[in-house]
């Protein structure tokens, strides 16, 4: 394909969009049992070329007879031609037993662009938070977090934010870690 495995060799999944212009294909996992402390889903994903479309993570419920779709994760747009990591945690919830896992991706009008993914893991433990030597990952979607505004010496404060700022429009559209979380914003 137009795509090179991101080790160089082997197989991975991929889509063009020269003549699927809004069209759109899903993967979807076997269904899965619940994990009383969620579960992380990590995966590497390549969204190139021209009005390329989008990527979306979703985790389908099944309750009883009703179905609900939550999504998860989602990137649209030109994300550059290297491969990009991610890792989604997938929740728990204690109403539903069974759930699966959906990747879908919809197609854009550009020509030559290409939606990739390679290597998908699920982890019936929950994402970790923490990095090698006593680090940590802020990604400022629960308030207390390892990073806070200095009280004193400084001149303005970080705010958490999920869209463009609202007073002045500026800002990033969506966070970088799912494309639907939140993330810090300075006002000057």
């Amino acid at each position: 394909g137009q795509v090179t495995n991101r080790h160089g060799r082997g197989n991975y999944l991929y889509l063009t969009t020269s003549t699927s212009n809004g069209k759109s294909a899903i993967l979807e996992s076997r269904i899965l049992r619940t994990a009383k402390r969620g579960s992380c889903v990590s995966f590497w994903y390549r969204i190139s070329g021209k009005n390329p479309g989008e990527l979306k993570l979703k985790r389908m419920e099944m309750t009883g007879t009703k179905i609900r779709t939550r999504k998860l994760w989602l990137r649209e747009g030109d994300q550059g031609r290297a491969w990009n990591f991610a890792r989604v945690s997938i929740p728990p919830n204690p109403h539903t037993r069974y759930y699966q896992i959906i990747m879908e991706s919809k197609l854009g009008s550009g020509r030559g662009g290409v939606v990739a993914l390679d290597d998908i893991d699920l982890d019936a433990n929950p994402c970790s938070n923490s990095l090698e030597n006593g680090g940590f990952v802020v990604d400022f979607e629960t308030k207390v977090t390892a990073m806070k505004n200095k009280r004193y010496g400084d001149h303005f404060d970080w705010v958490i934010t999920k869209s463009r700022a609202p007073n002045s429009g500026t800002g990033p559209a969506r966070d970088v870690t799912s494309g639907i979380g939140h993330y810090l914003h300075l006002s000057t």
